[in-house]
């Protein structure tokens, strides 16, 4: 019963600042925040990941494999060029 007396008290609050012509500050700067991008990168569809995820999975395999290839090619020079 006190939240519904509470909600009329601040319509009754609300109408009376709109015709008494007082300044709605908490909506100006609400909508002050919204232009300059502070809440809009916060509310925004936040993009997929998964793309970046998978091609940073390949680059690790690829250079995974790259590091292999090179160890063995470093091991046949090095078993090649030891004197007998």
């Amino acid at each position: 019963m006190c939240v519904v007396a509470g909600k009329a008290g601040a319509e009754e609050e609300e109408e009376e600042a709109l015709s008494s012509g007082r300044w709605e500050w908490r909506g100006d700067v609400w909508e002050w925040l919204k232009k300059r991008g502070g809440v809009e990168k916060l509310t925004r569809e936040k993009p997929s990941t998964v793309l970046i995820h998978a091609i940073l999975t390949r680059i690790h395999t690829i250079s995974t494999l790259v590091n292999a290839i090179s160890t063995l090619v470093n091991a046949t020079f090095n078993a090649d060029l030891t004197p007998f």
